[in-house]
């Protein structure tokens, strides 16, 4: 919660910074409260369509609300929109999604 409130103080000085508010996305997603994260990422692609920080935050908080086609489906628009995500969030999170289908499967239980 700390690190959340000393975002918001970051974010009241700059309220158009993406990065600050894909940080605060990726705070709140990892404090288990993905229905907070959500307006945070979206506003953070608005302003910035390439941050890829905000990108993998909103594919991250699908798999958490268990919503694993629309994932699926953010992974390959963050793909599209910022080639380099892959390089970001790592390339042992994303082997094997390159088109999104993994993603889904083993948000299901299944394997690559």
């Amino acid at each position: 919660e700390e690190a959340v409130e000393c975002i918001d103080r970051a974010i009241e000085i700059k309220p158009d910074s993406a990065r600050a508010l894909a940080v605060k996305a990726g705070a709140l997603a990892g404090a288990k409260r993905p229905e907070e994260a959500a307006p945070c990422y979206e506003r953070a692609i608005e302003l910035d369509p390439r941050n890829a920080s905000a990108h993998a935050v909103r594919v991250f908080v699908e798999i958490q609300m268990g919503r694993t086609e629309e994932a699926a489906g953010h992974w390959r628009d963050a793909r599209k929109a910022c080639p380099d995500i892959v390089d970001i969030v790592g390339a042992g999170i994303a082997a094997g999604l390159d088109d999104g289908t993994a993603l889904a499967g083993r948000a299901r239980g299944g394997g690559p």
